[in-house]
């Protein structure tokens, strides 16, 4: 699950991928208000399969009026 706070309501991207650099998912852009807000993700690539645990990259962009901002973090996903 992603956590983020935002201080305007945005559209919001996240692109996860390998510690070598490859895309494994994107999560669909969406609109969210101004405040704290949750993402959830499956732990599935984008075909649907189980990505092994481990340490990714995420990269969390929020639009609005044509500018964006992006952040760039590490999530571990262990089961």
């Amino acid at each position: 699950q992603f956590s983020f706070e935002i201080n305007k309501s945005a559209e919001i991207e996240i692109n996860i991928y390998t510690l070598g650099g490859r895309k494994i998912k994107n999560i669909i852009l969406d609109y969210y208000q101004a405040g704290y807000n949750f993402i959830s993700w499956d732990g599935k690539d984008q075909y649907g399969d189980n990505i092994a645990n481990g340490v990714y990259l995420y990269s969390l962009k929020a639009i609005k009026d044509g500018k964006s901002v992006t952040r760039i973090g590490k999530i571990a996903k262990y089961q």
